[in-house]
């Protein structure tokens, strides 16, 4: 059954009028990362503080669901960033996990597979001085989405990032956000 809706996500190449690929927007692409964290974000956010006896289970479990959620979504990253990495000189017929064009210019193709967006960490187009500073400007992208996380402003909403290193490339794994091109 898995086999099957993996197939079904790779195959949903339909372009809408700017050209992107409606893998962001349709809810066919797997799990929806982003809802789930948001959700148990909010969640421990009304609990309030860990300063009360009363909140120290509920707060235990949100903070274990968030847990299981980060090992769910960096076990699904490993998992299918491997399989993009090992394919990634395979012609896209023969690939297991079909590239989509979602815009931009910079890395190489990109991915869609069980709600999560992968990115090639490279210097395709020359824009940071090798491969070397693509990887580097992703670390800060990752460390500036930390800083973001920890400043604790509610309204501001991130997504869950992941790294994968394998025979020496590097993918960023992104869970889906809410965005068009509107």
């Amino acid at each position: 059954n898995n086999k099957n809706n993996n197939n079904n996500n790779n195959n949903n190449n339909n372009n809408n009028k700017d050209g992107v690929d409606k893998a962001l927007t349709d809810g066919s692409r797997g799990r929806d990362w982003n809802s789930e964290f948001q959700a148990l974000l909010d969640k421990r956010d009304k609990i309030g503080k860990f300063d009360k006896p009363s909140n120290y289970d509920e707060t235990a479990d949100v903070f274990a669901d968030l847990s299981n959620l980060e090992k769910d979504f960096v076990y699904s990253a490993q998992m299918y960033g491997r399989i993009i990495i090992a394919e990634q000189y395979q012609s896209d017929l023969q690939k297991t996990v079909k590239p989509v064009n979602v815009g931009g210019i910079a890395g190489g193709e990109k991915y869609i597979v069980n709600g999560i967006l992968f990115k090639f960490v490279k210097d395709n187009m020359k824009l940071y001085g090798g491969d070397e500073n693509a990887m580097k400007s992703a670390s800060h992208d990752r460390n500036g989405l930390i800083s973001m996380f920890h400043v604790g402003i509610r309204e501001l909403k991130i997504p869950l990032m992941a790294y994968i290193d394998y025979r020496g490339y590097r993918l960023m794994a992104i869970s889906i956000l809410p965005i068009n091109s509107r």
